[in-house]
């Protein structure tokens, strides 16, 4: 069995996986954003293990199965495509924040939630909205809170 195979699987169906979350992210907060902002800095927004425990989870059921279990190709294909789903899917809410993007605000009931980056999205309750005067978003995620600072230049809000 060429290893090969299985690892070039769980790439490309993780790629798709989230290609097709984002997809789904933008259209789902298309017609709900109340503010869109850039981000220029972020503290205070600790990931914990839990991106390790991920991503080793994951390495473990697709590409690293064929060494762990006893499977034929048909069955290393399929776990890789599992992993592929399950790693496109789940990564991109733990990933660390990075210091570029957009945070699209959206409002849902009482509350606002801050979505950083297009394409990975990961949601933030937001405490307090940036203004002039103070170019930083309070948001909270899990038990953390984060601080966004945000260039005052870019503000475009409904």
């Amino acid at each position: 069995m060429n290893p090969i195979y299985g690892l070039l699987i769980f790439v490309i169906i993780t790629i798709i996986s989230a290609l097709i979350r984002s997809l789904y992210l933008i259209k789902f907060v298309y017609n709900k954003k109340i503010a869109i902002y850039k981000l220029a800095n972020s503290y205070g927004c600790y990931i914990g293990p839990m991106i390790y425990i991920i991503s080793v989870f994951f390495i473990a059921l697709g590409p690293l199965s064929f060494k762990i279990l006893n499977l034929n190709e048909f069955q290393y294909i399929i776990f890789n495509t599992i992993a592929g789903i399950g790693y496109g899917l789940i990564y991109p809410i733990w990933a660390p924040v990075t210091n570029s993007g957009e945070i699209i605000v959206v409002k849902r009931g009482n509350k606002a939630f801050a979505y950083v980056g297009k394409y990975m999205g990961r949601k933030f309750e937001v405490i307090s909205m940036p203004s002039k005067e103070i170019a930083t978003m309070v948001a909270k995620r899990f038990t953390g809170r984060c601080e966004f600072e945000v260039t005052v230049d870019d503000f475009q809000t409904r």
